[in-house]
């Protein structure tokens, strides 16, 4: 959500009154840092049924369905701009304000959708020919999807081999930092966070401070956001209050919508609300207006496109069932 409100206001559709607020360096309106945060609970959540119960079976159905389980809700994300490009609803370039001319110039054929959204998004990613900028997140979610399975299989369980696991971290910070995200993520599950490990309050609020600060200067500095968020995680699941704030109803149904919502919020913002802004780019009441519009509009879609959401869960999950299913069975 906080990814969404960045893009649609401060980015997308900005005014110069929101412009002179420099939203970008307001946690936690940092770009960086919450998509930091995005990777870093992957790690866990990726991880944390296996740590549970050691099967191995379970990261090689998690492997074997990963790629549907992100495929299918792009390719529908993706099915939707192209729709709307071919139906007229997104300006043309030249209609619309310079910042926003370099997307969306395509040619939005079938051929195109197909190629970028069952293979490119992953392996070939390219601003100019996507159809919603975000995606770029989507092959750091495939990848770190294997890191995370081979990092366990060759490695073990962090809580018993927690020095190795932390220089894994530390050369991951240094060579990609972004992927470290996700093995912190594993340790995370590993050492029981959000469980077994309590923290004083004070701490804990301490920790989220500390994150909060340091994401506040790092925007421009990945290894700072990476600092950030692993404190801020590190505050949010050891600090009993945080913990119960972070999984209330609201925040369990923003975690409903969050995949959805990430993928509609820049096509749904080009369709619905673009049209109001161009009217007068320059007026903060209308830039404002034309925001909210499309928030809202994002808002409902990403609703409405939960069952594709549900449906990709389900798929991925049968078909990482049938891939490791062995061959032979008793007679």
């Amino acid at each position: 959500m906080v990814v969404t409100i960045l893009h649609i206001f401060h980015q997308t559709l900005p005014s110069p009154a929101v412009s002179a607020l420099s939203l970008e360096m307001w946690w936690p309106f940092t770009g960086a840092f919450s998509v930091a945060v995005f990777f870093l609970v992957s790690g866990y959540s990726l991880s944390v049924g296996y740590l549970g119960h050691g099967r191995r079976d379970t990261l090689c159905r998690l492997v074997a369905g990963r790629y549907f389980r992100l495929i299918i809700p792009v390719f529908a994300a993706c099915a939707l701009m192209s729709l709307f490009m071919n139906a007229g609803l997104i300006l043309p370039a030249e209609a619309r304000p310079d910042f926003l001319s370099g997307v969306f110039t395509f040619e939005p054929t079938l051929a195109h959708l197909l190629r970028f959204a069952l293979f490119d998004v992953l392996f070939a990613y390219d601003l100019t020919q996507t159809y919603a900028p975000p995606l770029w997140t989507i092959s750091y979610e495939f990848f770190g999807t294997l890191l995370v399975a081979a990092a366990l299989l060759a490695l073990g369980p962090p809580a018993a081999r927690l020095p190795v696991w932390t220089a894994l971290v530390l050369v991951l910070v240094v060579f990609l930092p972004w992927y470290a995200l996700f093995a912190v993520g594993v340790v995370a599950a590993g050492l029981g966070a959000g469980s077994t490990r309590r923290l004083p309050g004070m701490a804990g609020l301490a920790l989220l401070a500390a994150g909060v600060g340091i994401a506040a200067m790092g925007e421009e500095r990945l290894g700072l956001i990476v600092l950030s968020s692993v404190l801020f995680f590190a505050g949010a699941v050891t600090s009993p209050g945080a913990a119960r704030f972070f999984s209330n109803r609201f925040s369990r149904w923003l975690g409903e919508i969050s995949f959805p919502i990430y993928l509609l919020h820049i096509p749904v913002t080009f369709a619905a609300g673009l049209p109001i802004y161009v009217r007068d780019p320059d007026s903060t009441v209308t830039a404002l207006a034309a925001g909210c519009v499309a928030l809202a509009a994002s808002i409902v879609a990403a609703v409405l496109f939960i069952p594709v959401n549900t449906l990709a869960m389900t798929v991925a999950r049968r078909f990482g069932r049938a891939m490791t299913t062995p061959l032979a069975r008793p007679a």
